[in-house]
């Protein structure tokens, strides 16, 4: 009886078999034959890859279907998806690569974004000095961002101050940005374009006077927000509003706004303070819309960082959703009113489960759904970072993904120095090596999608920065890659 081999079994069996095979084992056996190299580079086999390998362990992917992609592309997102996701399960903490450039040596940089649908490969950055200027940059061609970045698109008016810009979250959508304008006394609001891929201009869609910023840029609808207690809002197409307003005891305090994320059937408002669930408004001609109030609120005390974001769902996860929509989850670093606190920073994790009473409303009766809030209230924190430093904390960003990672910058500690000035010659007694310690880039695992249930967090110290000079930083959970802006008018691109 004669035995087996690979270059006698039908194609469906070997795409069985391969289906078996990890995804280092598929891209070796590809080198045996040609028959085997060309089977292994068909979608099923990459489409079986993904759900095992990526989609079923909780890595970082795409929401998109995965018939979306050719087969190429399939593979090549399995495959950084694949190393990605064993890389922050590893206790391997330094990044495979950085690079740094300077995006405008004489002004010091006050926001950055990587654009999505870019794949890491274009990044907005907003730099202050005499007057506000929004420039775009992209990643050289040759290898990827391996080959630097070049400016491909500059704007600014001249004199014009930016007091807030938001970057569209829909890939493929006209307006690109939101961008709040201060210039000569006046207050206004430009919704702008990307025209050309190689050489990109921008171009004004549209304009509205406000003294709203722009806090959210989903496909056409825009939030604006104000520092006490309002949210607008707005479809720039359709020029259509809803006013939002979070109650009469909220406008007592200053309250600026943070995060405006638009959720399942709702609206989240995230503030310094305080997070407001609104329902979905009807979006009507200004200015005949009413106020409409939240339908819950929690406080968190002062924060000086939050970040939101909506967990995955994905048909081949981990566990089937017991709800049609997926819990929130926040990220919220706390402040201490003491100065000498021991512990005064601290980062908290919430999760905003679905609430079942909203979805038995929506289906019984369409007026409860405006007066009940889709997700729980009051809401507990699951997890727990506590930082011994004391440093100042310039960059107060904090970016966290669907899949529960996360990134922040960890102050230098000013014990280290203490309260003594640099020019007094007792400063120059020599100090421990382990209290000198300079900001440091901080990535976090936290309870969710790729850690689990466990409640521990892992943290890894990515990266220090001797200058200590960071003003803002962006993550795209999906690449991995983390973009950092400074004073120096540097920007520093991290792949974890």
């Amino acid at each position: 009886m004669g035995g087996y081999s690979l270059d006698t079994i039908d194609d469906d069996t070997l795409i069985c078999i391969l289906s078996f095979l990890s995804i280092p084992q598929l891209l070796i056996i590809r080198q045996a034959c040609k028959r085997l190299n060309c089977i292994s580079k068909q979608h099923t086999v990459w489409r079986n890859a993904c759900i095992t390998h990526v989609l079923q362990q909780g890595f970082p992917f795409t929401q998109l279907p995965l018939n979306s992609f050719d087969c190429t592309e399939l593979e090549r997102r399995t495959c950084r998806a694949y190393r990605l996701g064993r890389r922050w399960r590893s206790s391997v903490s330094e990044p495979r690569r950085t690079i740094t450039f300077n995006a405008n040596p004489s002004s010091p940089i006050d926001y950055i974004r990587f654009v999505p649908g870019h794949d890491g490969k274009r990044i907005l950055t907003v730099s202050k000095g005499i007057w506000s200027v929004v420039t775009i940059w992209d990643a050289k061609e040759g290898e990827g961002v391996n080959s630097g970045f070049r400016k491909t698109a500059e704007w600014g008016p001249k004199g014009a101050i930016f007091s807030g810009l938001t970057v569209n979250t829909k890939p493929g959508s006209e307006a690109v940005l939101a961008v709040s304008i201060q210039q000569s006394g006046s207050s206004r609001v430009e919704v702008l374009s990307c025209i050309g891929e190689q050489d990109t201009t921008f171009q004004t869609l549209t304009t509205v006077d406000t003294h709203h910023r722009p806090t959210a840029l989903c496909g056409d609808l825009i939030a604006l927000t104000d520092t006490l207690a309002e949210t607008v809002i707005w479809n720039w197409r359709e020029n259509t509003y809803a006013i939002l307003r979070n109650g009469s005891e909220s406008e007592v305090w200053q309250d600026h706004s943070v995060q405006v994320v638009f959720a399942h059937k709702s609206i989240l408002v995230v503030r310094a303070r305080s997070i407001h669930v609104f329902a979905e408004p009807t979006l009507s001609p200004y200015p005949t819309t009413a106020a409409q109030l939240s339908v819950a609120s929690h406080s968190f005390g002062w924060v000086d960082g939050v970040s939101v974001s909506i967990k995955p769902l994905h048909p081949f996860g981990q566990r089937q959703a017991c709800c049609e929509y997926q819990p929130v989850i926040i990220l919220a670093r706390t402040k201490s009113d003491d100065p000498w606190s021991l512990y005064q920073l601290r980062l908290h994790m919430y999760t905003l489960e679905p609430n079942s009473t909203y979805n038995h409303a929506s289906s019984s009766n369409q007026d409860l759904i405006t007066t009940v809030s889709p997700y729980l209230f009051p809401f507990q924190s699951s997890a727990e970072v506590v930082s011994a430093h004391h440093g100042p904390l310039r960059c107060t960003d904090i970016a966290l993904g669907p899949f529960g990672t996360a990134v922040w910058v960890q102050p230098k500690d000013r014990s280290a120095v203490g309260l003594i000035s640099p020019d007094v010659h007792l400063q120059q007694i020599p100090l421990p090596h382990s209290l000198a310690r300079d900001e440091t880039l901080v990535a976090g695992i936290f309870p969710g999608v790729l850690q689990g249930d466990r409640s521990e967090v892992k943290t890894k110290a990515l990266w220090t920065n001797p200058l200590n000079n960071w003003t803002c930083l962006d993550y795209d959970e999906e690449t991995g890659f983390i973009s950092v802006g400074s004073n120096s008018g540097a920007v520093t691109l991290l792949e974890i």
